[in-house]
């Protein structure tokens, strides 16, 4: 169908869905991934059933599931909901936090009973600095999964999948020219190693880096290291600029 990227609420591994029930969700994004379908999973913690022991485990198989992206939610009672008439029966909606801040990717909007608001905070960080460290950068997976895409269907018996890897291949220097870039940027650590492996894969595939794609991961890196000069002098907010269209009365 051409379809690219799509998106999958996980929710809780500690706690069951009618939704997932019979779906082993692992072997379902890997299949995804093979046929060059990016993966983007929405993970829910703080919810009722979690404590600051379980939550971990909860991460553990989130991390496993190998996302291309995923969404670290924080569980929300969001009015009209029945969790929000019972939370706020129970007292439990924080009426001191901005209604703006209810958006599920910050503070906690109700009072749990086993993490404090900074705890909560200090958990969510934690969760995506480890996300970041065990799967890489946002762009080598996506990289990582259009190489595993390229391999699966290059000989596929379906014309509309082999022609999808052949999109995959024309952009092998892009690619390579990214990853270049993208180790070098790295420190020393876990995601530069994700990176290096994933060179090797694309390298192992499409050929050596060639002289260009070097040249143009080095204008790759100047434009990266402009933005974080950028950054770090002014603002990281990169806002759209408005359009507005007008149309004359027929």
């Amino acid at each position: 169908m051409g379809t690219h990227m799509v998106w999958l609420g996980r929710k809780s591994k500690l706690k069951s869905f009618p939704k997932l029930e019979g779906v082993d969700l692992k072997e379902l994004i890997k299949d995804l991934q093979r046929h060059g379908i990016k993966v983007v999973i929405s993970s829910m913690f703080f919810m009722e059933h979690h404590t600051p022991e379980n939550i971990w485990e909860d991460v553990e198989d989130h991390l496993n599931m190998g996302p291309d992206f995923g969404m670290m939610c924080v569980y929300s009672a969001m009015p009209g909901t029945p969790l929000y008439d019972k939370m706020a029966e129970e007292g439990r909606i924080r009426k001191d936090l901005p209604y703006e801040d209810w958006h599920g990717i910050g503070p906690l909007n109700f009072v749990h009973p086993r993490f404090s608001e900074q705890e909560a905070l200090r958990i969510r960080e934690r969760i995506l600095a480890m996300e970041a460290e065990r799967l890489g950068p946002g762009a080598v997976r996506l990289i990582k999964t259009d190489l595993l895409a390229y391999e699966y269907l290059r000989e596929s018996p379906s014309p509309a999948l082999r022609l999808r890897a052949e999109h995959i291949g024309r952009k092998r220097s892009t690619y390579r020219a990214t990853l270049f870039a993208i180790e070098r940027l790295l420190p020393p650590g876990p995601p530069r190693d994700v990176t290096a492996d994933v060179i090797s894969r694309a390298e192992k595939i499409f050929g050596p880096t060639t002289a260009l794609e070097k040249f143009l991961g080095l204008g790759l890196m100047a434009f990266a290291q402009k933005e974080k000069l950028r950054f770090s002098l002014a603002t990281d907010v990169i806002q759209p600029p408005t359009m507005v269209t007008r149309y004359r009365a027929s």
